[in-house]
C-alpha cells in the first residue's frame, strides 16, 4: 500500500491574491507544504495546479506536477472534484493506496505531523480543540483512494498551529509565528 501527498495550488485567491505563492519568510507560501511533505514519510508529493508559477516552484522542488483545468479552479470548485480529477495522474497501484490532501494555507504543518497522521493506519483529518469542540483545520486529510471524503478518525493538532492562511491577516499571523519560533 502506498501513500502519496496531493497538493491542491490553485490561482486566483478572491481574499488574498496569489497567496500560494506569496513570500512567507524567504519561501513560496507553497514551498512550505511540499517541503514537508518531501521530509515524511509519503511515497510521492503531487501539486494540483493551474498555475504556471506554481507549476514551476513544484517542478524545481522535486514534486510532480498535475495541471488542473480551469473549470475545477472556481471560488465553488471543490475539493472532492480536484481530487477525482487528479487521482487517473498519480501512481497508484490499487484501491487500498491512500491519497493525503494537504493544504498549502496551512504553513506550520510539519513533517512530523503527517508522519504522526500516516502512523495511525487509517482515515483521519487533522483539527483542533477550541473550548469543547474539535474544528478542522484544513491542514491534513487522509483518505484511501475508495472513500474520498468519509472519515471516521481525528488527529489533533495544537490551536496556535492550525492557522490556515485565507486572508492578509492570516498571512500576517503565520508569518509572526514562525519568526517566534525560528522557523528559519
Amino acid at each position: 500500500m502506498r501513500t502519496v501527498g496531493l497538493i491542491p495550488a490553485r490561482c486566483g485567491s478572491v481574499r488574498l491574491a496569489n497567496k500560494n505563492t506569496k513570500e512567507l519568510l524567504g519561501k513560496p507560501l507553497i514551498q512550505w507544504t511540499i517541503e514537508a511533505a518531501q521530509k515524511s514519510w509519503l511515497d510521492d508529493v503531487y501539486v494540483s495546479s493551474n498555475s504556471s508559477v506554481v507549476q514551476e516552484i513544484a517542478s524545481a522542488l522535486g514534486a510532480i506536477f498535475i495541471a488542473r483545468p480551469e473549470e475545477l479552479c472556481g471560488d465553488l470548485s471543490s475539493s472532492y472534484e480536484m481530487v477525482k480529477h487528479a487521482i487517473p495522474h498519480m501512481q497508484l497501484n490499487n484501491h487500498r493506496d491512500n491519497i493525503m490532501l494537504l493544504q498549502p494555507t496551512s504553513p506550520l504543518r510539519t513533517a512530523s505531523h503527517i508522519d504522526d497522521v500516516l502512523s495511525l493506519e487509517r482515515t483521519a483529518i487533522s483539527v483542533y480543540q477550541h473550548g469543547d469542540y474539535y474544528l478542522r483545520n484544513g491542514a491534513i486529510y487522509l483518505m484511501n483512494r475508495d472513500a474520498l471524503m468519509q472519515y471516521d478518525w481525528c488527529y489533533v493538532m495544537p490551536e496556535e498551529l492550525s492557522v490556515d492562511i485565507d486572508t492578509l491577516a492570516d498571512f500576517e499571523q503565520a508569518e509572526a509565528y514562525m519568526k517566534e519560533k525560528g522557523y528559519v
